[in-house]
Parts: C-alpha cells; structure tokens; sequence
C-alpha cells in the first residue's frame, strides 16, 4: 500500500554543538514554527543563546551569561503563544527573558524565591508555561 498526499521533507540549516565557548548544551528549546532555537550551555558559567534557526549562520543571534548563583539551569521552554518570551529553572532559580528581536538583546529577570516555594513547585511552574 502506497503513501498518498504531500510528502514534508526540512532541512536543516545548520548544525549546533553549543553557544561560541564550545562546552555543549545542556538543554534546548525551539519555538513552534521552528525558526528560533534557544540553548542553555553545560559549561560552568551557563550561556543563554537564541539562534535563527532557518539562517546559515555560525553564531548565536544573541548570548546571555548567567551568573553562577542561579544553579544549573536544566529546564528552557519558550512561550507558545509569543516566541520571545521564555523561561528556564533550575532547583532553586526560575529566570524570566524576554528577547528584543530589533537589538538582538536577551533581558532576564531573575525573582527571589521565597520560602513557600518549593523546588518542586518551582519546576512545576516552569515546566507548565
């Protein structure tokens, strides 16, 4: 029995082994309609990067470091509905961003946790947006 309708094929632009410092990713998120990707390294000091995914392009769009109190950030996801909007956490840290596609600047934000929180609800959290 044959295949009928269209056939989807996607190619990918390029290949990406982490953010410019080489140390790997330690998590990824990419948006809906697969044009931007977002990775968090697995260095010491995590990178944030957006990449333009359907670009040939060598280079993020644009990298954030972040600082070390914020914990191995493990978990990344990007907003459904606005794909400038995502969010990560690790067990201790959630991190809000917000990327401003015209200057190519990652802002975050970076809330203080209070003791009602748990690590479990912070991941709860996260992982639900």
């Amino acid at each position: 029995m044959g295949v009928t309708g269209p056939v989807l094929q996607h190619s990918c632009a390029h290949n990406i082994d982490s953010c410019p410092e080489g140390n790997g990713i330690g998590t990824i998120a990419i948006t809906w309609d697969a044009k931007y990707l977002a990775t968090i390294s697995d260095a010491e000091i995590q990178d944030v990067c957006i990449w333009r995914w359907t670009l040939a392009v060598e280079m993020p769009t644009c990298t954030l470091n972040l600082l070390k109190e914020y914990g191995v950030q493990n978990y990344l996801t990007i907003n459904p509905t606005n794909n400038k909007e995502l969010v990560s956490n690790s067990k201790t840290q959630a991190i809000y961003y917000l990327w401003y596609e015209e200057g190519d600047i990652l802002a975050h934000r970076a809330p203080h946790l209070t003791e009602k929180v748990s690590n479990a609800s912070c991941i709860f959290i996260c992982q639900m947006l």
